[in-house]
């Protein structure tokens, strides 16, 4: 209550002298309302902020407009509209001092009171003048928040301070008037000021007049010039103190200010910590954009203001898993990326690489292939466990991980190394199981054992009583022979492999012994290609007559030096003649026979010359010896003259003993040719004598 009463008491000291004039001319009724239809000066006094003067001058300017008091009911209305639209609007933020300026209405004195209204303007304006004061609902601030203002209106009858002395108008004979004035008031103001207007267009007399405002003090509420903003990063708090909040709170008033009952939707929760302040604690995880509102009283009037608080995102690190691997001693173990990813998860749902996998330790080999996978083999006969380490990356943190690789312990199969053994083609070889396991070995030092032996092919295999084996390539086969075999080490068995390498060999060409046969007396002629008749080679060598030989006495064997032969049997030979002749391959030579069988022939018989003389007009007797003294018959057959005959000039006669008798022409001389046949009883030869 002090502080209002301490309020009214400035709000008295504002109360100004208002300085109004009427104007009062003597004559006729008609100039008297006409002078009444004049403007009535008003000198208004307007309390105002003292930054905010210009409101006055606005408002002069508006009774310079509209000087006239007088008028009907709507040019009043309207009068008080043009206060409503002179209130000067005031920026979000602004320290200026609000004023809202009522114009006045004025009335005939026969009206008992009249009355002018604000209209719903005039924030925060308090009524001044005359002893009516009435309570007018409406208004609002510059943010177009309502709040309660008050209009006011004066009484017909002014207090006597405000009204004009008796003497003055019954001295001046002037004709009475009523002027109801309404002010509007900032009480935000400090300072006061009075502003007094005459207007001296016409003929006139000033009359002053003082009359107090009273200001009546009203609570204003306080005001958020703007909303908070505050930026904080994810997976944080933020605590705000009462400073923070009234940062940009105020009240005209100037009461304390306490923010309270600060509010937050989702993604968030708020802690009153009891101190004034309050923490406000975003979801886990969360990132954006929070509105907060809260409230500001002045211990009357409560209003809401609001903070708008940015969650920045941060990088949250990725979470992989540690892996385990097994894998069997002497085995090899691959793995992948996605198999290192496998369970690995991020709350952002960035894409997680594998950065790298590393490994410091010596019982293997970690080798990166370069395409996303991973080899390890462990040294030969080891087990137990390895520990490699890799970085999962999310492209913004890396956090690494354990991978643990068991190596798990088996007994350990033998071992050969390369076996190779070779023969000669068309040989065969025994291999014993000393030669076998000669390249074998046994981690554990088991004894070992070769079985099982076969080959691929081209050859057989027999399996001896001591365990060798003898293997035996096919007839003329040459080449490589793959040899398969078990080692056991009475657990395990390992197969084992070698080489048998067949070396070749020039296989002879196989000639044929070849037979011809040829009469006696005949020639036989013979040639390369009928000796290399049947003549083969296993390899397909090319075949050649290298030469033909005959060392006997029963003919001649001739080489005719064109790959062709001749042999002439001895005369009348008959029987069988060999030869031999070479076949090569272009490596080797080998020998074959010719058998020629000399077929035995009849032979025909034989006989000289033969020559007989007689005298003209005689005759002469041949016989079979005369005949046949100049033939002969190799095989010794009886021989047989027969057929004679003559070729002219002469006669014969065939006698009974075989004889013939030739009987020349009479008185024939010269030679006669005379022939006959000789027959050995198969072959018949003719011979020729001649007869003188």
């Amino acid at each position: 209550m002090a502080g209002e009463n301490n309020q009214n008491n400035q709000n008295e000291d504002l109360n100004d002298a208002v300085e109004q004039t009427d104007t009062n001319d003597a004559g006729t009724p008609s100039q008297q309302q006409n002078q009444q239809n004049q403007q009535n000066t008003i000198a208004t006094t307007i309390a105002t902020g003292a930054e905010n003067t210009d409101a006055a001058d606005e408002v002069n300017q508006a009774l310079e407009d509209n000087p006239s008091g007088a008028g009907n009911e709507e040019e009043a209305s309207a009068s008080g509209g043009a206060a409503e639209e002179e209130t000067p609007e005031s920026d979000e933020g602004s320290d200026d001092a609000q004023s809202n300026v009522v114009g006045g209405a004025a009335s005939d004195a026969s009206s008992d009171d009249a009355s002018g209204s604000g209209g719903g303007s005039g924030a925060g304006a308090q009524a001044v003048g005359g002893e009516n004061a009435a309570a007018s609902e409406g208004g609002s601030d510059a943010e177009g928040n309502e709040d309660q203002g008050q209009a006011a209106r004066t009484s017909a009858a002014p207090s006597a301070e405000a009204s004009e002395s008796d003497e003055q108008q019954t001295g001046d004979d002037l004709d009475s008037q009523t002027v109801e004035e309404t002010f509007a008031v900032d009480v935000e103001a400090s300072d006061e000021e009075t502003i007094s207007e005459v207007e001296d267009d016409f003929d006139s007399e000033t009359v002053n007049e003082t009359f107090k405002i009273k200001v009546e003090s009203e609570n204003d509420a306080p005001e958020a010039e703007q909303n908070l903003a505050y930026i904080m990063d994810e997976d944080g708090s933020i605590t705000f103190t009462q400073e923070q909040l009234l940062e940009y709170a105020s009240d005209v008033d100037g009461d304390e200010l306490v923010a309270s009952n600060v509010q937050v939707g989702a993604d968030a929760t708020v802690q009153e910590n009891g101190d004034g302040t309050f923490t406000v604690v975003p979801s886990a995880d969360f990132n954006g954009e929070l509105d907060l509102t809260f409230d500001i009283s002045d211990g009357q009037e409560t209003i809401s203001s609001a903070i708008d608080l940015t969650v920045r995102p941060i990088n949250d690190a990725p979470v992989p898993e540690d892996k385990t691997f097994e894998i069997e001693e002497d085995g090899t173990l691959i793995f992948t990326d996605a198999d290192l990813l496998t369970g690995a998860t991020d709350i952002e749902g960035d894409n997680l690489t594998v950065e790298g996998v590393t490994y410091d330790g010596g019982d293997g080999i970690l080798t990166d292939n370069g395409n996303g996978t991973y080899t390890f083999a462990p040294n030969e006969n080891f087990n137990g466990d390895v520990n490699f380490g890799f970085d999962v990356s999310d492209g913004t943190d890396t956090v690494s991980a354990n991978i643990d690789v068991s190596v798990t312990a088996v007994d350990d199969v033998p071992v050969s190394g390369d076996l190779a053994y070779s023969i000669d083609e068309d040989g065969s070889i025994r291999l014993s199981q000393e030669q076998l396991l000669s390249q074998a070995s046994d981690v554990e030092g088991d004894d070992l054992t070769a079985s099982g032996l076969t080959v691929g092919g081209d050859a057989t295999v027999t399996q001896n009583d001591d365990g060798s084996f003898t293997i035996t390539p096919d007839e003329n086969f040459n080449g490589d022979i793959d040899i398969n075999f078990d080692i056991l080490d009475g657990t395990n068995t390992v197969q084992a492999s070698a080489d048998l390498t067949v070396n070749p060999v020039n296989d002879l060409p196989v000639p044929q012994d070849q037979q011809f046969s040829v009469e006696e007396d005949g020639t036989l002629i013979f040639t390369d290609a009928d000796l290399l008749t049947g003549a083969t080679d296993i390899e397909g060598d090319n075949l050649t007559i290298e030469g033909v030989t005959y060392d006997g006495g029963d003919g001649i064997l001739t080489d005719n030096g064109n790959g062709t032969y001749t042999f002439a049997p001895n005369e009348n030979f008959n029987g069988d003649v060999n030869f031999g002749f070479d076949v090569s391959d272009g490596t080797d030579t080998v020998s074959a026979n010719i058998d020629v069988s000399v077929t035995a022939v009849d032979d025909a018989p034989v006989s000289g010359d033969l020559a007989y003389s007689i005298d003209e007009d005689g005759s002469i007797r041949l016989s079979q010896e005369q005949l046949l003294s100049q033939a002969s018959d190799v095989e010794g057959d009886d021989l047989t003259a027969s057929g004679l005959s003559v070729g002219g000039n002469a006669t014969v006669i065939q006698n009974d003993d075989g004889s013939f008798t030739i009987t020349p022409d009479e008185n024939f001389n010269g030679d006669i040719d005379i022939s006959f046949d000789i027959s050995d009883g198969s072959n018949t030869v003719q011979a020729s004598a001649d007869l003188t």
